[in-house]
């Protein structure tokens, strides 16, 4: 009010009479982009196929498609070194044995002859020691070392154990990838960039998958970078989309050659059908869930319309409801297959494994050893832990799986074997009995 007292009114009558229009047009502008910006972002009533698919669809992103990226492979050192440490320490064990033995009392020494010819790393084992005597399990100044070495022993079996079973994921996946050379030839393209998040912090890679546990290896990874204290502190709109953290897609060429070079790379699978189911529960068959999700909201109308006769008004309007028949349906047409969404799209396509070496494969299903084994080969094992079952939302059981499979036809699971197959046969999942 002061400005205006000081501004002659005879300005203001010339000012607004010579801009009033121009003024007024430039506020309906602004007014009108703003809501149209609002509607598109936030409601989505259309869907837009010919527009990045993503899991944050509001994120901008550097894309280019035009650009690939060889990418060189590095042997999983982590895995080697944890293999054959414990070897050694087990051979030196074993060398030991025989002198500890030397000093066992008379009455020990009076055992059958078949038990002392046993060798040292039969004696070592639980069951044997269940199948002692009981005048000698009588004698506990005989058992507190076999029971101190089992303690000192558990983890690096642990360690010993997961190594091999990473080494044997390594190696089927590296004969699929044989089995189908196109998957490898190439660089590396935007969709795959866009999936792969760099951690800087502890230098590493991970391509998320959605419907693998993603949610909980972004809280990870944001308790590994300093922005919270524990992952149960994390809800999932901030782990999906306050998380912080950079895509590959998003950094210059020299950068992302630098890190697929020398960052620790890792990715999660699943067994395909129970993530189709996965994602159909979650995304479309949980109404609270679904009145929530403008973006599947579109989906499911755009499904219905399509595969649904004689559906009413209201159904083509809200899309609620979508059948388990419908959903499989739209996956197994073809037209459909190039606008799948992350949450149903082939694992493969997000992850390019026959292209980056992953140093962990990881599989849902055993995602407690497989977080633990790889936390604890990079030594963040007294950082951070993976959260436990009672922290996820599970959406699948075997009886679910079972159930929701039985309604469909049997040429309906092969035309989704069809689909799928390829991260069946990459990843080692056993081929469904159809």
């Amino acid at each position: 009010m002061a400005l205006l007292n000081v501004i002659p009114r005879r300005w203001l009558y010339r000012f607004c009479k010579a801009w009033f229009i121009q003024i007024f047009l430039l506020s309906c502008i602004i007014y009108l982009t703003l809501s149209w910006v609002v509607q598109t972002e936030f409601e989505a009533p259309e869907i837009n196929f010919n527009a990045p698919k993503s899991l944050r669809k509001h994120e901008d992103f550097i894309w280019e498609d035009s650009n690939h990226l060889i990418v060189p492979h590095k042997p999983p050192t982590a895995i080697n070194s944890s293999n054959e440490k414990p070897k050694e320490e087990t051979q030196n064990k074993h060398q030991e044995q025989p002198a500890g033995k030397q000093e066992l009392p008379a009455d020990k020494q009076e055992q059958p002859a078949d038990k002392r010819e046993q060798p040292a790393d039969e004696r070592e084992q639980p069951a044997n020691k269940r199948e002692q005597p009981a005048e000698h399990r009588e004698q506990p100044a005989q058992e507190i070392p076999k029971e101190e070495s089992a303690d000192v022993d558990g983890p690096k079996d642990f360690m010993t154990q997961q190594a091999a079973v990473q080494l044997e994921r390594h190696a089927h996946l590296k004969e699929a990838c044989a089995r189908h050379p196109e998957l490898s030839q190439g660089g590396l393209n935007s969709f795959t960039l866009r999936h792969l998040y760099a951690h800087e912090k502890h230098k590493i890679l991970y391509c998320f998958v959605p419907k693998v546990g993603c949610s909980n290896w972004k809280r990870v990874l944001m308790v590994l970078d300093g922005k919270k204290q524990s992952t149960k502190q994390i809800t999932s709109d901030e782990a999906h989309f306050k998380n912080g953290m950079k895509r590959l897609s998003g950094l210059s060429k020299a950068e992302q050659q630098h890190r697929l070079k020398t960052y620790t790379k890792f990715m999660y699978t699943r067994q395909p059908f129970l993530r189709i189911l996965s994602a159909y529960r979650n995304k479309f068959a949980d109404i609270k869930v679904y009145r929530n999700e403008p973006y599947f909201q579109g989906i499911a109308k755009r499904i219905m319309k399509r595969y649904r006769q004689d559906a009413t008004a209201r159904e083509l309007k809200t899309g609620e409801n979508m059948t388990w028949y419908e959903w499989t349906s739209y996956l197994t047409n073809p037209t459909e297959k190039a606008n799948f969404d992350d949450h149903w799209q082939e694992i493969y396509k997000m992850c390019s494994p026959c292209k980056v070496n992953y140093d962990y494969l990881g599989r849902l299903e055993t995602i407690g050893d497989d977080a633990k084994y790889m936390l604890t080969a990079l030594n963040l094992q007294d950082k951070v832990s993976y959260p436990a079952k009672a922290n996820s939302h599970p959406t699948n059981s075997s009886k679910t799986y079972e159930t929701f499979f039985n309604q469909i036809t049997k040429a309906t699971i092969g035309k989704l074997w069809e689909v799928y197959k390829l991260d069946f046969e990459l990843f080692g999942y056993p081929k469904p009995d159809f």
